[in-house]
């Protein structure tokens, strides 16, 4: 069953948050949001995602989880011992007798001391990292299959609407061409009177009628439909389903600019409106 563009996946560890978000969109397109020191990762982590993905936006996010991850207490004894002369030497200036503050050193002095998180792009880190992201992918496109499913569930129903309603307008045609044909026929019987020749006079009320038929678009219209029907029942794209839906926006268009009656333009019209929910849905497919 085809998949929708939109969806969440999440996958966590101790370490890792990664939180994929799936949008809708013509093309493929993969953002991802990743830490620093998992920059010279991405274009690994890019290709797991752009070999699952085939359309929509898609954005990922990856985060350390600070509060399990191991830090690195580091000295930059340079920048120490160049504080701590100074702040020595200001004190015999000032004649200040008190132990140097060390504490204020490392932590007010800016680069003097500093926390190293101990993570980083390495083969065992990575490892760790590229299940989590196919986990987290797993995840996305279990949402996406369910999105999708409901998606086609909706498009089958709307498109049994639109054959429910294509039946009314076979049944209403098959009546105006019947009405609409004999007051042809008694309007060109009026005006040549009964001294023409029937075969005349049904010649005449044949090539009228022909301008108003629309046998051919009905069995068109009926064919679109009937595919439509089959195609939702497979691993169809939005494309294919858009591509049946302009079909029969094209088909009910023809329909409704012959045939100038009430009753069948309301059907036309109710056919439009299902056939475009059609058409957005079907854009939210892959």
């Amino acid at each position: 069953m085809s998949g929708s563009m939109t969806g969440w996946g999440i996958y966590k560890t101790p370490e890792l948050n990664i939180a994929i978000r799936g949008l809708n969109s013509k093309y493929k397109e993969i953002y991802l949001h990743l830490p620093q020191d998992l920059i010279e990762a991405e274009p690994l982590i890019y290709k797991i995602l752009n070999d699952r993905i085939t359309r929509g936006r898609v954005d990922m996010y990856l985060n350390f989880n600070i509060e399990k991850i191991k830090r690195k207490y580091i000295i930059n004894n340079y920048l120490f011992n160049d504080a701590y002369k100074k702040i020595q030497n200001m004190f015999k200036k000032l004649n200040i007798k008190q132990d140097l503050p060390i504490e204020y050193i490392l932590r007010d002095v800016e680069g003097v001391a500093t926390t190293q998180v101990m993570y980083g792009y390495n083969k065992l880190s990575f490892e760790k990292i590229k299940k989590a992201v196919i986990l987290a992918i797993d995840d996305f496109e279990k949402s996406k299959k369910a999105e999708g499913t409901r998606l086609i569930k909706n498009i089958r129903e709307n498109i049994l609407k639109i054959e429910k309603i294509s039946k009314k307008i076979k049944i209403q045609f098959l009546n105006f061409r019947d009405v609409y044909t004999e007051k042809t026929r008694k309007k060109i019987e009026e005006i040549f009177k009964s001294d023409t020749d029937k075969n005349i006079i049904n010649k005449d009320v044949v090539e009228i009628i022909e301008k108003y038929d629309v046998t051919e678009e009905l069995v068109r219209l009926e064919s679109h439909i009937k595919q439509l029907l089959m195609i939702t029942k497979l691993d169809v794209s939005g494309k294919k389903i858009d591509f049946f839906t302009q079909e029969i926006f094209r088909e009910v268009n023809t329909i409704s600019s012959k045939i100038q009656d009430v009753n069948i333009v309301g059907l036309v019209i109710q056919i439009k409106e299902l056939t475009e929910k059609i058409r957005e849905q079907a854009q939210n497919l892959e």
